[in-house]
């Protein structure tokens, strides 16, 4: 499994990344408007990071917007949703980068970003600015997975779920923690309902 950011991958490293991950291997990938480039071409609005991101993950049916500047959100899967990574948790994120995922394909979106799946935070709608979104008629996701060949990308809407340096959401935060050991457990190929060791 690799996790994303500061990184800009060459032409060959997306060749080989995309085997392995044919192959039966699992990434997770998230947004920030700090990914690909130096540190201080950060802010809202930033394409940097989207581009860095939408580069890996745009030939498996996502994209990601650039920072909106939500502030502190949270947000919960549809009721219906069974699918162990979210089941019954809540993931919260900060600034937040939502996912694209067009209407008609086979990325699943396991957290909606949505009005209806908010659950907490600075305010319940955010106009989301869709600045270098290529693809046509699609919705917004917290958490989404594309199957891609044996293996899986899976995109997070926003780093703070995974470490923070500031104010804002972190690991300790809502379901963060449980959501991400989930994913590291499917993304590796054992059970995500496995307890913490």
């Amino acid at each position: 499994m690799v996790l994303f950011h500061q990184k800009e991958w060459s032409d060959q490293e997306l060749s080989e990344l995309d085997a392995w991950i044919h192959a039966g291997g699992g990434i997770l990938t998230y947004s920030d408007s700090a990914s690909g480039g130096h540190y201080k071409k950060v802010g809202l609005r930033n394409s940097v990071g989207q581009q860095t991101v939408n580069r890996i993950i745009s030939k498996y049916g996502m994209e990601v917007a650039t920072d909106q500047g939500g502030g502190t959100r949270a947000y919960q899967p549809d009721e219906e949703m069974e699918h162990p990574i979210v089941k019954g948790l809540i993931l919260e994120g900060e600034g937040v980068s939502p996912v694209a995922v067009p209407l008609d394909s086979n990325v699943k979106i396991l957290i909606p970003f949505s009005p209806q799946n908010y659950v907490d935070g600075k305010s319940k709608n955010l106009k989301i600015q869709d600045d270098g979104i290529s693809l046509q008629d699609y919705q917004w996701a917290a958490l989404a997975m594309a199957p891609v060949g044996q293996g899986h990308v899976i995109a997070l809407f926003d780093r703070q779920p995974l470490w923070n340096n500031g104010p804002g959401s972190s690991i300790q935060r809502k379901d963060n923690q449980e959501i991400l050991r989930r994913i590291i457990h499917f993304l590796a190929g054992s059970d995500p309902d496995a307890p913490s060791r």
